[in-house]
């Protein structure tokens, strides 16, 4: 009854095309070994009712790991976003079904762009955004859209308010659940962010509370950011640097879980392009500096990578520990990575190429990681029309 709806509401409406195609190789050198990684993800849809009363989406997600070029491994046809819209007065606006979702810079909900299984949420989704109200507002009550996902919750409300020309604020309330394991995890927060002139800076604080098993919750993070960028300079030079502080386990023994979940952020933004460490018991000093030369924005950027609390574990980007037992040895040092990043566009496509440099701390060493450095590189080519 809704397919039946729904496809009543596309045919009158104007349909506009929306979809893209990315081809990336992946190489990492580890252990002695290369692990090379080719990958080719396209997704094909229909947007219908832009800023109508009634429309919609619906984008077909392919996703394939090419082992050989000509070979390749099964690939997933799902459906990565499918939903409903109706606008039920002037700046107020229902979704139902799924689609993704993106929030602030992306540290707690991110749309996770080309990524495997296609983040999205299913459920309903409430948008307020009007001049004449003092807050825009996002709401809605989900459950992740990827398989093994039955049984898992995710909830929420996001306002936003510029205060001032020049200053954007930002507060949240989430709730995290997962039935089968008694999780009940709610994150408060909010966030600042300040672009004037040249320069850029953000705050950005979040405290978490709840139940896991028998264990409380207890647990924070935190960001700070600022950036320098000439826009009006041919070149466009930036210059930047960012703290990420999330907080970690203190001890086994009592009954208050505090190691942070990240929830769905944008991993790979912010903990490194080798993706070795994710938003739990961590924290990144990271700088960077970049420019545009021949058209080609370029930019170098090191991260000095520790846990917070030498009592947790060490966190993968999913979320699941190493297993690394520091219990004997209070150091907190992972390692540090420099990534060197290069992106072009040609009208409809983009080329990006990446190089990067593990060098492991304490932590990494005693870790599956080892004492050898990591290499990684990447090249990927992305078209994307709408």
């Amino acid at each position: 009854m809704l397919l039946s709806s729904v496809l009543v509401i596309a045919s009158s409406a104007p349909l506009v095309l929306d979809g893209g195609v990315r081809v990336r190789s992946h190489i990492v050198q580890h252990h002695n070994a290369t692990d090379h990684n080719p990958q080719l993800q396209s997704r094909l849809g229909i947007l219908w009712g832009k800023n109508k009363p009634f429309g919609g989406k619906l984008v077909l997600q392919d996703a394939r790991r090419l082992s050989e070029m000509t070979s390749s491994q099964a690939g997933d046809l799902m459906l990565h976003q499918g939903y409903a819209s109706a606008q039920l007065r002037q700046g107020v606006r229902l979704d139902v079904g799924r689609r993704s979702l993106s929030l602030g810079s992306q540290r707690l909900v991110s749309h996770a762009a080309w990524s495997d299984s296609g983040r999205a949420f299913d459920g309903i989704f409430l948008t307020l955004k009007d001049p004449r109200y003092p807050v825009a507002m996002t709401a809605w009550a989900t459950q992740p859209g990827t398989p093994g996902s039955m049984g898992k919750r995710f909830a929420g409300v996001y306002l936003e308010r510029s205060a001032l020309p020049s200053l954007h604020l930002e507060a949240w309330w989430m709730r995290k659940q997962t039935l089968s394991a008694q999780h009940d995890r709610h994150t408060v927060g909010a966030a600042a962010r300040l672009k004037r002139h040249n320069l850029s800076a953000e705050f950005e604080g979040s405290y978490q509370f709840g139940d896991q098993a028998e264990r409380s919750i207890a647990a924070w993070g935190g960001a700070l950011q600022a950036q320098w960028r000439a826009t009006q300079n041919r070149l466009k030079p930036v210059l930047g640097a960012e703290l990420n502080l999330v907080s970690g386990d203190t001890s086994d023994d009592d009954q208050v879980d505090e190691t942070f979940d990240s929830l769905y952020a944008a991993e790979h933004r912010y903990w490194g392009h080798l993706d070795l460490m994710g938003g739990r018991n961590a924290m990144d000093i990271h700088v960077w500096a970049g420019a545009r030369l021949a058209k080609t924005d370029i930019s170098i950027h090191g991260h000095l990578l520790s846990l917070h609390s030498a009592a947790d574990d060490f966190y993968l980007r999913n979320g699941s520990g190493r297993g690394l037992d520091l219990g004997q040895d209070s150091a907190r040092d992972v390692g540090a990575e420099i990534d060197l990043v290069a992106h072009k566009k040609y009208g409809l496509f983009s080329v990006k190429t990446g190089l990067s440099v593990f060098l492991p701390g304490t932590v990494a060493k005693a870790s599956d990681l080892g004492v050898d450095p990591i290499i990684g590189g990447y090249i990927q080519l992305e078209s994307r029309f709408k």
